[in-house]
């Protein structure tokens, strides 16, 4: 029975999900034009802002966590700045693991539907 009610919540999170998901892009598709150059900083800072709203994290956390890597070394924490390549490595690697559970999870959806008897 509780299979049965968490089944029944998944269209709703669905939904809300998607929705947040329309309304940030029309939020910030209005002040998109491609065809208008952007600077790299106000390119950087729109793509900053869009991703964490999207993910749904502090969008400083978010650009400390792609752009500088902690190590520990004999129980001390050191924070070291990555440099822009490196950083561009740590962006491809995020973007790789969300597609990645976007995939499956699509794919485990798709399953699941079709393996409901009608």
């Amino acid at each position: 029975q509780e299979r049965a009610s968490s089944r029944d919540a998944a269209p709703v999170r669905t939904r809300a999900a998607t929705g947040k998901i329309a309304s940030l892009i029309a939020k910030y598709g209005e002040g998109y034009n491609p065809d208008e150059p952007m600077d790299e900083e106000d390119a950087a800072s729109y793509a900053l802002t869009m991703s964490s709203e999207l993910l749904g994290v502090d969008p400083i956390k978010l650009s400390k966590s792609l752009c500088s890597r902690q190590i520990l070394v004999q129980s001390e924490l050191f924070t070291m700045v990555e440099d822009p390549r490196a950083a561009s490595h740590s962006r491809d690697g995020a973007a790789k693991v969300i597609y990645n559970n976007l995939f499956l999870w699509l794919v485990q959806r798709i399953n699941h539907g079709l393996a409901e008897p009608d």
